[in-house]
C-alpha cells in the first residue's frame, strides 16, 4: 500500500502557523491539561530515544518506525498496548509524545491504552502534551486506519485529571489524506470518558473518516468529541461523534463562539443525553453549513424520533438527541457512490463522470465502470445522459443493472459511445428516448421500458444494438423510430406491449427461439423494419400491421414458421416477404398500393388478399421468382397460395438475367517467381466471353492485355499483392464479375532498392549496390554491396562482418561510414571484415578506449583523415602480412594515436 509522505516541513509550518492556541478553562474540571511531560516519546510503555524501527514486547503486530527529525511516527498494520509502568504523565497511553507528533497510517493499526487503577491519573490510547514553546500538534495523515482505545481510568475529579481518553491530545488535531480514525472511550465513574478530546481544535480534510466515542461513567460527563476551539471538515471528510450506550452521552463538545463546520461529507452527532454538550452559555451549540449541505436534527438519540430541518448557523436546542449534516444528493449513484453537490463536478474523482444538477444530465467521459452498481437514479425528474469519447459499464459476474432510471424518463445523446455488458438488464427506464451518439448493450434484457402504456423506447438518432442474452433485446411498452439505427437480437428481439410506429431511420429485430418481433400492432411510414427469426415467426401482432411508406422486410423464420401471423394493410411502401414458411397467415391482408413480394416455401397466403382497392394493379405469381408469370385480378383467387406472389404498380421491366458463375477464382500467395496455380472461373453460359482485370486498391480496374480466357496465370516477378477479377459477358449480352481475389507475392526474394537500410546486431547497414536480378528458392542473384554507416546502441566489441543478407540476397561490406562509430566511449575492440575497402573520416571520432583494430581483409583502398587518430594510445592495429607496408602507410597519413602499434600476422 502506498502512504503519501508526511515530512517535517510540513508539521513544522502548521507549528509555525499556529503561533498561539487559545486557553479555555471551562468550569468543569475534565478541560484542563496541568502535567508536565517526564519524557518525550513512548511507544508500547517503553522510551523512543532515536530513529529507526521500534519493538517492544508491547508491539505484538506489525511495524512501527520512529524519524526523530520529523518527529514522525509511521504504523504499519500496528498493534500496541500501554503500559502502567509509564511515567504519570504518559497516563497509560499505548503512544504518548511530550510535544507535537506526526503519525502516518499504513495498513490498519490498533492502539490500547492500559487499564489504571490509580486515581491520580487516567488513561488514554493515545497522548499529546505540549512542550516548552510547543502547540502540541497532533497530524495524522496517510490511507491507512486507526482505531484507539483508551483503558478504564480510577482518577477521581481534579482539575489535573483527565479520565479515560481514546485520544487525547493538548493541542490542535489534523487529520487528511484518507485516513480513518476511530477513538473510543472507556470506563471512568468520576471524571469522564471522552472518544477523542483535544483543547484546541480538530479539522479533517481530504477523504478522512474521522469519529469519536464515549465509554462509560457513573458520576461525569461521557463524550464523543470534545474540541474546545472548534471543529471543521472539508472535502469528502466524514466526521461522527457519538456519546456511546452512555444515559449521560454527549456527541460533541466546543467551547461558546468557536467553530462547528459541517462542509466535509457528512457529520453526525448524536448522544443519549443530548447531541451536543450545553451548559450554559459556556459551549457553542451551532453549526455551519458549507456549499451544497443540508442538515436534521432528530428528537430521538437513534434517529427514530420528530425530525425536523435544520436552518445554518442556528443554536441546536439540548433536546436534540441527533444531528446529520450531509452533502445534498440527488437519488443518483455512479460505480455505487452517490452523486451530491460536492463530488457532482468529478464523481468518480478520475474526471470521467460528471452531474450537471441544473439540466439533471450526467456526462461520462471514456468512463470505464466496473461495479456491479452500474448507474442508477431514484427520482422522477426527466434525466440525460451524454456520452463523449469512449464508455464503458460492466458488471463482471454480478447481476446488477447496467443503467437502471426507475420511473424517470430518461434521454441518451452526444458523440461518443457506450458499451453496456451485464447478467442483469442492460437499461431500464419508464422512457428511453435515444437522440444520438452509438449504444451497446448486452444483458438479460438489453433494453427494458415497460413501466406503463403511453412510455417505451424512441429513436429519434444514434446507433444502438441492443442483445438479450436471455430475454428480448428490447422489451418496451411501446417502440417509435423517428431516425437513427437500432438493431435488437435476443430469445426475442423486440417485445412491445403496445405498438410500433415507424417514421424514420432503421429497425432490425432477430429472434433466436422466439418470434423476431411481437406486438400489438405496428405502423410503417417512413424508414425501414427488417425482422427475422431463427426458429419460429418472423413477426406476431394480434391487431394490425400497416405500411404506408417506407420498407418491411421479414427476411427468415425458422422450422417453416410463417412470415408474419396477424393483419396487414399496405397502403404504399415496399414489403419484402422471403425465406418463410407461409408468407402471412392468420390475419386478413389488405393491399391497397405499394409494392408486396413474398417468396415462401409453402404458401404466399392462405387466404386471398383484399385488392378491391388497389387500382390496376400487376400481379405475378408461381412456384419461384424464375418461373413467375402474370396474371389478372380476376385470376387470384387460383394463385394467392402460390409460393410466389409479387403485386406492385407497375408492369415489370425484363431485363436480361447475367450469366450465372459456377467456379470462382480463389486466393493465392507465392514466392517471387515461384510455381503459380492459374485463376480460374466457369459460367453455364456456353457463349459467354472473358475479360480479366487487375487493381491495387480494389476500387480501379483495369483490363489485362490479352487475358481473355477462363483461366489466367497472373505474374508473381515483384513483391506485393495484387487484385483480380472476371468480367464474364454473357451471349445475351449482359456481363457480371467474379469474385475478386488477391494473388501476395512474399518480400522474402524482393530485391533490396538502393538506399534501404537495415540493422544487424546494433550496426545500421545502406544498400550501396543491389542484386542485378531477382533470385526464387531454386535460383540465385548476384552479390550486392552495403556501408556500414553507424551505430544504434553502443559496444565492446565491434566486429564488422564481410557480409549481410536481406532478403536472402548476400550484400557485401565495403565502406565504414565517416564517424560511424563516433563518441563510443566502450569500444575496445574493432574488426574490419575482409571485403572492407574504404573507412570514413573520423570513423572512430573519440573511441578513447579503443585499443585493438584488426584488418580481417587485404582490401583497403583508402583510410580517410582522422579515423583513428583519437583512438587510445599504443592504440595496436593487426594487418595482413601481405598488406602491411601499404595498410600502415595509410594509417600514418590519416593520423594515428600516440604511441600506435603496426603488427602484422
Amino acid at each position: 500500500m502506498h502512504v503519501k509522505n508526511r515530512s517535517g516541513a510540513r508539521a513544522m509550518a502548521l507549528v509555525l502557523a499556529i503561533t498561539s492556541v487559545i486557553a479555555f478553562t471551562p468550569a468543569i474540571a475534565w478541560t484542563q491539561e496541568a502535567k508536565a511531560a517526564d519524557t518525550d516519546l513512548y511507544v508500547g510503555g517503553a522510551a523512543v530515544t532515536h530513529s529507526g524501527a521500534v519493538a517492544n514486547s508491547n508491539i505484538t503486530s506489525g511495524t512501527v518506525n520512529y524519524d526523530a527529525d520529523t518527529r514522525t511516527l509511521t504504523l504499519n498494520n500496528a498493534i500496541i498496548t500501554g503500559s502502567t509502568s509509564e511515567p504519570e504523565a504518559a497516563e497509560c497511553a499505548a503512544i504518548y509524545s511530550g510535544s507535537h507528533l506526526n503519525i502516518v497510517l499504513n495498513g490498519a493499526s490498533r492502539v490500547t491504552g492500559a487499564d489504571n487503577t490509580s486515581t491520580s491519573y487516567g488513561a488514554a490510547g493515545i497522548k499529546i502534551a505540549k512542550g516548552t514553546g510547543d502547540t502540541g500538534i497532533l497530524s495524522i495523515s496517510g490511507d491507512g486506519s486507526l482505531m484507539s482505545n483508551a483503558g478504564t481510568a480510577a482518577d477521581t475529579s481534579s482539575a489535573e485529571k483527565m479520565g479515560s481518553v481514546g485520544i487525547y491530545c493538548a493541542g490542535p488535531i489534523i487529520v487528511s489524506d484518507s485516513a480513518v480514525i476511530q477513538g473510543f472511550g472507556n470506563t471512568n465513574s468520576a471524571v469522564g470518558s471522552f472518544g477523542i478530546r483535544t483543547l484546541a481544535d480538530i479539522a479533517v480534510s481530504g477523504s478522512v473518516q474521522f469519529s469519536g466515542t464515549g465509554g462509560t461513567s457513573a458520576n461525569a460527563t461521557v463524550i464523543g468529541i470534545s474540541a474546545a476551539n472548534g471543529i471543521t471538515a472539508t472535502g469528502n471528510s466524514r466526521i461522527t461523534a457519538a456519546g456511546g450506550d452512555a444515559n449521560n452521552g454527549y456527541g460533541l463538545s466546543v467551547a461558546s463562539g468557536k467553530t462547528i463546520s459541517a462542509n466535509g461529507d457528512s457529520l453526525v452527532i448524536r448522544g443519549r443525553e443530548s447531541a451536543f454538550y450545553q451548559s450554559g452559555s459556556s459551549y457553542q451549540t451551532a453549526v455551519t453549513l458549507g456549499e451544497g449541505e443540508t442538515a436534521i436534527t432528530n428528537t430521538l438519540y437513534d434517529n427514530s424520533g420528530t425530525e425536523a430541518t435544520y436552518t445554518s448557523g442556528t443554536a441546536v436546542v439540548s433536546t436534540v438527541k441527533y444531528f446529520e449534516a450531509n452533502p445534498i444528493t440527488y437519488g443518483l449513484y455512479v460505480a455505487g457512490k452517490s452523486v451530491n453537490a460536492k463530488n457532482k463536478n468529478d464523481v468518480l474523482g478520475d474526471g470521467t463522470v460528471s452531474y450537471d444538477s441544473s439540466k439533471n444530465a450526467l456526462t461520462l467521459k471514456n468512463a470505464n465502470i466496473t461495479s456491479s452498481a452500474g448507474i442508477s437514479y431514484s427520482g422522477t425528474s426527466d434525466f440525460g445522459v451524454v456520452l463523449e469519447g469512449n464508455n464503458s459499464i460492466d458488471n463482471v459476474s454480478s447481476n446488477g443493472t447496467g443503467i437502471y432510471m426507475g420511473n424517470a424518463a430518461t434521454s441518451i445523446g452526444g458523440t461518443g459511445s457506450l458499451t453496456i455488458t451485464t447478467a442483469g438488464n442492460g437499461i431500464t427506464a419508464k422512457n428511453l428516448t435515444v437522440n444520438s451518439g452509438t449504444v451497446h448493450t448486452s444483458g438479460y434484457v438489453g433494453i427494458s421500458a415497460i413501466s406503463a402504456p403511453g412510455f417505451g423506447l424512441t429513436m429519434n438518432g444514434g446507433t444502438v444494438t441492443a442483445i438479450g442474452t436471455a430475454g428480448p433485446g428490447v422489451n418496451a411498452s411501446s417502440l417509435t423510430a423517428n431516425g437513427g439505427s437500432l438493431t435488437a437480437s435476443g430469445i426475442i428481439g423486440i417485445q412491445p406491449a403496445d405498438t410500433i410506429e415507424i417514421s424514420g431511420g432503421t429497425v432490425s429485430a432477430s429472434g433466436a427461439t422466439a418470434p423476431g418481433l411481437i406486438a400489438r400492432s405496428i405502423t410503417i411510414t417512413k424508414g425501414s423494419l427488417t425482422v427475422s427469426s431463427e426458429s419460429s415467426v418472423g413477426i406476431s401482432e394480434s391487431g394490425m400491421m400497416t405500411v404506408n411508406g417506407g420498407k418491411l422486410a421479414v427476411t427468415k423464420s425458422g422450422n417453416g414458421a410463417p412470415g408474419i401471423i396477424g393483419f396487414l394493410t399496405v397502403n404504399a411502401g415496399n414489403v419484402d416477404i422471403s425465406g418463410v414458411g407461409i408468407g402471412v397467415a392468420s390475419g386478413t391482408v389488405k393491399l391497397n398500393g405499394g409494392t408486396t413480394i413474398i417468396d415462401s416455401t409453402s404458401h404466399a397466403l392462405i387466404q386471398e388478399p383484399d385488392i378491391t382497392a388497389y387500382n390496376n394493379p400487376y400481379i405475378y405469381a408461381g412456384d419461384s421468382s424464375s418461373g413467375r408469370k402474370l396474371i389478372t385480378a380476376a385470376d387470384l383467387t387460383n394463385h394467392y397460395s402460390d409460393k410466389y406472389l409479387k403485386i406492385q404498380p407497375n408492369a415489370e421491366q425484363t431485363v436480361p438475367i447475367a450469366p450465372v458463375i459456377t467456379t470462382q477464382p480463389v486466393n493465392g500467395s507465392y514466392d517471387i517467381n515461384g510455381t503459380v496455380t492459374p485463376l480460374s472461373v466457369s459460367t453455364t453460359d456456353t457463349g459467354a466471353k472473358f475479360q480479366w482485370q487487375q487493381s491495387t486498391d480494389g476500387t480501379s480496374w483495369t483490363n489485362i492485355d490479352g487475358a481473355t480466357d477462363p483461366n489466367y496465370k497472373p505474374s508473381v516477378d515483384a513483391s506485393g499483392t495484387t487484385k483480380y477479377r472476371c468480367v464474364i459477358t454473357g451471349s445475351n449480352g449482359t456481363a457480371t464479375y467474379s469474385d475478386a481475389v488477391s494473388i501476395t507475392v512474399s518480400t522474402k526474394y524482393a530485391i533490396p532498392a538502393k538506399g534501404k537500410v537495415k540493422t544487424v546486431k546494433g550496426l545500421k547497414y545502406k544498400v550501396v549496390t543491389a542484386p542485378s536480378a531477382a533470385k526464387s528458392t531454386k535460383s540465385s542473384g548476384t552479390v550486392g554491396t552495403v556501408n556500414l554507416v553507424q551505430e544504434t546502441s553502443m559496444h565492446k566489441t565491434a566486429d564488422i562482418p564481410s557480409y549481410i543478407t536481406i532478403n536472402t540476397y548476400k550484400f557485401y561490406v565495403t565502406n565504414v561510414s565517416a564517424k560511424a562509430f563516433k563518441n563510443n566511449t566502450k569500444l575496445k575492440s574493432l574488426t574490419l571484415g575482409k571485403n572492407v575497402k574504404t573507412v570514413g573520416a573520423k570513423a572512430c571520432y573519440n573511441c578513447q578506449k579503443l585499443k585493438s583494430v584488426k584488418f580481417a581483409g587485404k582490401n583497403i583502398t583508402a583510410i580517410s583523415k582522422g579515423a583513428f587518430r583519437t583512438c587510445a594510445k599504443n592504440c595496436r592495429f593487426m594487418i595482413p602480412k601481405a598488406k602491411y607496408s601499404q595498410y600502415v602507410k595509410m594509417l600514418k597519413k590519416s593520423g594515428v594515436p600516440e604511441g600506435a602499434q603496426y603488427i602484422k600476422y
